[in-house]
């Protein structure tokens, strides 16, 4: 790779070679810039902390810490049960869903 100044014509920026394509007229290779990661709302974040603490309880593995953040989502008006719903399918599966509601039909 060359990286000196003396390479580059009239103040072009640096480039390294590797980024070069082989074409005579194209200068920088192309590339297709990487697809950000899904970003996801707040109350959609919130909801799977929320989800996340309910399957700890479930587990039997709740921290005081826990208590304090669930209390702290139960009074954010957008956490719906909806959106935890959906999170804790998301997280476990269909398998959480059967389990749910085969307790519900008992």
């Amino acid at each position: 790779m060359n990286w000196s100044n003396a390479s580059r014509p009239n103040g072009a920026p640096r480039v390294r070679e590797s980024l070069l394509c082989s074409a005579p007229l194209c200068r920088y290779k192309y590339d297709m810039p990487n697809r950000p990661r899904e970003r996801l709302d707040r109350c959609w974040r919130k909801a799977r902390i929320a989800a996340r603490i309910l399957l700890r309880e479930e587990q039997g593995r709740l921290t005081a810490r826990d208590v304090r953040l669930g209390h702290r989502l139960a009074q954010d008006k957008g956490v719906t049960a909806r959106l935890i719903d959906q999170a804790i399918y998301g997280i476990l599966g269909r398998k959480v869903r059967l389990a749910r509601e085969s307790r519900a039909a008992a």
